[in-house]
């Protein structure tokens, strides 16, 4: 339970520590969770380090993390670094011969928790994946009341290699995609997340819902592409060294019209 309001911080002298922790939620789980904190005091610096595994639609990803909090309370300058383990069934060709893929994800900004309201401003978010999962930089904000809100400008480091090939101009330059993605709904991703990439004047639409997205890498045999709906407008494309100019292209899951606009 919490503190009844006015909300206060703890002060905890000698620190707190968990072992073997487990943590429930509807959509995911904690097990085997570690958690070391040295102080706890209002005005003071703390150091969180934690470790466990994360455990959704039946993936177990292992992971490390540690979080400075600059001013520990309702709203304060943070960084978080943590890394982990992408299982070897959704990592496909990413994972190593040892074991899983690596995963490693920087944030550094600032949180603030103004009932009913939690705000998250990343100015610097930074991920280190092998494919599938992208690789990216950039800023985020999210905010969290009755719905979750989230957005993220950014670049993608590099097309991942399983994904299907980009055609030109997309593909072309040093690989890097400035890349915008959208989201606001319900706090599980389960309404549809936007993501839209450009190397103008070419320009992709996506619109994505995440458990459909989980379900398809999950997949034994799934289609090549994810299920998504799209829209692709550049002057030209290159195929295989055919071009073809004024081009608009609709991508569907076959579950609707494309929810971009």
């Amino acid at each position: 339970t919490r503190p009844k309001k006015p909300f206060e911080l703890p002060t905890l002298s000698k620190g707190l520590a968990v072992s073997e922790g487990t943590v429930n939620d509807a959509g995911y789980s904690l097990r085997g969770l570690s958690v070391q904190l040295a102080h706890l005091k209002a005005g003071d610096p703390a150091e969180l380090s934690a470790h466990g595994n994360f455990i959704q639609g039946g993936i177990t990803i292992p992971f490390d993390l540690v979080a400075g909090i600059a001013t520990p309370g309702l709203a304060s300058a943070f960084t978080l670094k943590a890394t982990g383990q992408l299982p070897a069934r959704v990592a496909g060709a990413a994972a190593t011969s040892t074991g899983p893929a690596p995963i490693a994800l920087s944030l550094g900004g600032s949180y603030t928790y103004a009932e009913p309201i939690f705000t998250l401003e990343l100015p610097s978010l930074g991920l280190q994946a092998t494919s599938p999962i992208p690789s990216l930089s950039g800023k985020a904000l999210i905010v969290l009341d009755s719905q979750l809100s989230l957005t993220f400008d950014g670049v993608l480091a590099s097309w991942p290699t399983t994904w299907p090939a980009l055609p030109k101009p997309l593909s072309t330059g040093d690989g890097k995609l400035p890349v915008h993605l959208g989201y606001r709904g319900k706090a599980d991703l389960s309404d549809p997340l936007t993501l839209v990439m450009a190397r103008e004047p070419t320009v992709l639409e996506v619109a994505v819902r995440v458990p459909e997205l989980q379900r398809w890498l999950d997949a034994s045999e799934a289609s090549v592409l994810p299920p998504l709906n799209g829209k692709l407008r550049t002057p030209a494309l290159v195929f295989d060294g055919v071009e073809l100019q004024g081009i608009e292209v609709e991508m569907s899951d076959g579950g609707g019209p494309a929810a971009v606009p």
